[in-house]
């Protein structure tokens, strides 16, 4: 609708509510109100935002704050209409669902005029008077709005607990931290909605514990621990040792509650399932970095749990963690040799600094590393890794506080059954968060199947085969040496906007969403990944295209040889290898080659190079092996149709969540039915352009094979269509999106931290004032900075920003930015006004989503930007 017709239809409502009609009709009079105050506030955000493109004038704010105050007055009248009736036990004739709405409505509106207040993007006036208020036409003073929000999400919950009202806590949880004057709303509230409601966002309230929200929060956690303990219990587990002194203090009662030595032998198996050469590897590189901060102290508190957790083979052999005979056997080789290096109880870290700390474990690092190359994969037996797992038979050892249960005394009527079910563990991440648990129903784990599956990528995944009591098998990928809760959060971000998708019309009919797993951090240093069936990695479905489209002879040929995937694809390599090399004047290919290239090298002769590398291909490959997965031309066609519309919704959506390092590799695809599954997220939030040497100048992959795919059907039409339905979904839930990412910042990552301090040069010496005290301090807050901006810009991609300049802006806080090759740089990712559509837009912020959605394809596509990426992401494929 345009301005004036939405101002003749407030017109209509708004004299057609204020009638005089009979009793029986209250209710259609009500939902005029609610209408009203729609149509409104819909008039005032028209209003906001056409206002920078004016020439302002008194008049025209005033109208803008007339709005502005008339969509508020009507909103708070018709809420406080609805309360008074509630209170008396009318019957309000509305149903939950509708009046949840209409609470979230009224909590984001005001959610809306309380960011306002932060920027002046309206002008300082405008500013100015929403942030002081207007007695005259009864806009409140800012300060009323975050009690307001917090009040409004929260009834909303109380009424409906679907999982669109549920994604509201995040945003009470950031207020909570940013405005103490919240906190007796939300105590005041809280009370009247079950604490599971609150399951989701776990890792996020278990970081602030040591914060003033914190001792508001602690109850609640309580509250999930006595109902769901094995909900709160690996989150905590990860959590636990960040905390400080308050947070120790808060958490005591509730560390109490959640002790179950079952479930913590479980947790300690899952750490030992890691090869003790990658952990040992891991534990010597943090204490370098204790060493390089001079946190010598730290060091030597992490050398204690390094060697109880890999060396001391008496720890390791006891019975409550029963640890395997090629765990056990590492430990007896190399416990001495530690030891001689570092001393008894690492009593010579006291003394060492980083450099002479390198010279000691030299030799042990040199076996490490040796030994880490020839590591096996394939099958291998579960007990040479933990005879823990091997030997659990929940059937027949039911344990119960480290003693054995014969079946009979289960279920004889002295045994407490509710205690035996703590006891037991339940199949981990198979149960919906955003669903009332049900533990009595939840699969219990009763054993472990004998042999483990150990994958060939570098950190050597094992798969982990638990068997459950509903006589189902369920695997998982064990993964150590990787913090995973980044993974966790893009799927958690992942299953909001699938929620989104769902109640959007459009998107619903056409079935767009992302293919999710489940990902359970156990520690910061391992955590277990749901393991997708029947799906294949993409690169290889590609190579067995290749295979049936490059000629052969009939004669055998080697690996190397151009007409084998294997050869052909090494030949391309090699080829753009050796021109970055020579066009970057580099002797070997390096990150300085590319560097060099940006300022060397114009669009054209990239652009023909990559048309070059591309015409060595079969167009078709990737078409070919997708081809030979379907049983018939029909079903080939059911598998194109969902392939392309999970790379639709895909790309969308993990370039919200900044999701880079998108090789062939990253991608899965379900044989079954073409969709495709993206995997490992340790590139998100921008950092595939903020630290990596040869930043990533493209928002997600649209490669010539995935192009390719549909023709002769227009494929970027038809691709075009659906992000476009996926985007504007996403921008019209805007709010929920950004609650969400808003409170992934009270929750930092180890890795983000070391980002901030690679970015701005804290590991350089001397970059403090004030001495060590002040160091940590100031890591902090350069960390907290860092992560804000990481989430602004995901606002930003929300909000219709031109994606060129959220690619420049990430570059400006990024390893590049003081670089001598930076405005080259910009210059590439601006594109050129006469064949980029990026660049023909004088603006920083799209008009339309269609506008936004047409620079993405143009800058995912432009073989200028595909041309310098690193060699590893293949992008004539």
């Amino acid at each position: 609708m345009t301005h004036i017709q939405l101002k003749e239809v407030r017109d209509y409502v708004t004299s057609t509510a204020n009638k005089k009609i009979y009793q029986s009709q209250r209710h259609w009079q009500t939902g005029l109100k609610l209408l009203e105050g729609d149509v409104t506030s819909q008039l005032a955000r028209i209003s906001l935002k056409v206002l920078p493109l004016h020439c302002i004038s008194s008049e025209t704010v005033q109208n803008c704050i007339s709005l502005i105050s008339s969509a508020y007055t009507v909103y708070s009248g018709f809420l406080e209409d609805v309360s008074n009736v509630v209170q008396l036990g009318e019957d309000t004739q509305f149903p939950s669902k509708k009046l949840a709405k209409v609470f979230l409505k009224f909590a984001f509106f005001c959610d809306e005029l309380l960011s306002s207040t932060k920027y002046a993007q309206w002008g300082s006036e405008v500013q100015s008077i929403i942030k002081q208020g207007n007695s005259t036409t009864g806009l409140p003073h800012s300060s009323t709005y975050p009690s307001l929000v917090v009040k409004y999400i929260l009834k909303s919950v109380q009424v409906d607990n679907s999982m669109q009202v549920q994604h509201g806590i995040a945003r009470v949880l950031t207020l909570l931290g940013h405005y103490s004057e919240t906190h007796s709303e939300f105590l005041c509230q809280v009370k009247q909605i079950p604490c599971w409601l609150f399951i989701p966002w776990i890792p996020q309230m278990l970081a602030v514990m040591d914060k003033d929200e914190g001792g508001i929060l602690v109850g609640l956690l309580e509250n999930i621990a006595d109902s769901y303990p094995q909900a709160l219990y690996f989150p905590f587990n990860v959590s636990k040792s960040d905390f400080g002194h308050v947070g120790q203090d808060r958490t005591k009662r509730l560390e109490n509650l959640l002790n179950n030595p079952v479930i913590k032998g479980f947790t300690r198996a899952l750490q030992d399932l890691t090869f003790p050469e990658q952990r040992l590897r891991n534990g010597l590189v943090h204490l370098k970095n204790c060493l390089s901060v001079g946190d010598n102290k730290g060091a030597q508190e992490a050398f204690h749990d390094l060697f109880q957790d890999c060396l001391d083979v008496r720890a390791m052999s006891s019975d409550n963690r029963k640890s395997g005979e090629y765990n056990l056997k590492f430990a007896r080789d190399y416990s001495k040799k530690v030891l001689k290096s570092l001393g008894e109880n690492g009593s010579k870290l006291n003394s060492m600094d980083e450099k002479s700390y390198l010279e000691a474990i030299k030799d042990v690092m040199a076996n490490l590393v040796k030994c880490q190359n020839n590591l096996q994969t394939g099958k291998i037996s579960l007990s040479s890794l933990s005879n823990w797992m091997a030997d659990y038979d929940e059937s027949q050892n039911c344990i119960r506080q480290g003693s054995f249960l014969s079946p009979s005394q289960v279920h004889s009527s002295i045994y407490d059954k509710e205690e035996y079910s703590k006891t037991s563990i339940e199949i981990p991440g198979i149960n919906s968060s955003f669903m009332k648990p049900e533990p009595s129903f939840h699969v219990k784990l009763i054993s472990f199947d004998q042999t483990l599956l150990c994958l060939s990528s570098k950190q050597r995944p094992k798969v982990l085969k638990m068997r459950g009591s509903d006589e189902k098998d369920y695997k998982f990928v064990v993964k150590g040496g990787e913090d995973l809760r980044l993974d966790q959060r893009i799927e958690q971000l992942f299953d909001v906007m699938n929620t989104i998708l769902s109640r959007d019309s459009s998107c619903a009919k056409r079935k767009l969403s992302v293919r999710t797993y489940a990902v359970i951090p156990i520690s910061k240093q391992c955590g277990i990944m749901q393991f997708v069936e029947d799906t294949c990695v993409l690169e290889d479905v590609i190579k067995d295209g290749l295979t049936h489209k490059l000629p052969t002879s009939g004669q055998p040929i080697s690996r190397q040889d151009k007409n084998t995937p294997v050869g052909l694809l090494s030949h391309l390599r090699s080829e753009y290898h050796e021109w970055i090399a020579k066009r970057g004047a580099s002797r070997n290919i390096s990150s300085e080659s590319y560097t060099n290239m940006y300022r060397k090298v114009g669009a054209d002769e990239v652009t023909q190079k990559m048309n070059v590398l591309v015409s060595q291909l079969p167009w078709d490959a990737l078409k070919t092996g997708m081809s030979r997965l379907a049983t018939s031309a029909e079903s080939f066609l059911a598998l194109r149709s969902q392939f392309v519309r999970s790379l639709s919704v895909l790309s969308i959506c993990g370039y919200i969540a900044g999701v880079g390092d998108r090789h062939l590799s990253n991608f899965l695809m379900d044989t079954k039915n073409g969709m495709l599954v993206p995997i490992d997220f340790g590139y998100s939030f921008g950092t595939g352009v903020i630290l990596l040497p040869v930043p990533e100048l493209i928002p997600f992959r649209l490669t010539p094979q995935f192009t390719n795919l549909l023709l002769p059907l227009d494929s970027i039409a038809l691709l075009r269509n659906d992000m476009v339905r996926t985007l504007s979904a996403l921008h019209s839930n805007r709010e929920i999106i950004s609650a969400v990412l808003d409170v992934f910042v009270n929750e930092p990552l180890v890795d983000w931290k070391n980002e901030a301090m690679k970015t701005t040069n804290l590991q350089q010496p001397g970059p403090f004032e004030g001495g060590s005290e002040s160091q940590p301090r100031q890591i902090t807050s350069l960390e907290q900075q860092h992560v804000a901006l990481k989430v602004e810009n995901a606002h930003r991609k929300l909000n219709l920003w031109n994606p060129a300049d959220i690619i420049i802006s990430e570059l400006h806080s990024s390893i590049h930015s003081s670089k001598p090759y930076l405005p080259d740089l910009e210059q590439i990712v601006r594109g050129n006004p006469e064949k980029n559509i990026r660049a023909g837009i004088c603006r920083s912020v799209c008009e339309t989503v269609q506008e936004q959605v047409d620079c993405l394809i143009d800058q995912a596509t432009d073989p200028n930007l595909l041309g310098r990426i690193w060699v590893g992401w293949q992008p004539w494929l």
